[in-house]
């Protein structure tokens, strides 16, 4: 149970969160498809912030 609670989920879902809620929103105008580009790009600058933060705060917790 440790294990989990380190797990640092909430940049990912932050980062995913708006894609799919227009995605959601315009389900009949938009091919699902045209999400996955927008998704892998916010993941990959989610990642990168993060991974930038490690090496500032020298943390995960506090770079979340």
């Amino acid at each position: 149970m440790n294990r989990l609670r380190q797990i640092i989920l909430h940049p990912f879902i932050l980062a995913v969160y708006p894609i799919v809620a227009l995605l959601a929103r315009n389900i009949q105008e938009v091919y699902p498809g045209a999400a996955l580009r927008p998704l892998v790009v916010s993941l990959v600058g989610a990642t990168l912030f993060l991974t930038l933060g490690r090496l500032v705060f020298r943390s995960w917790a506090k770079a979340a």
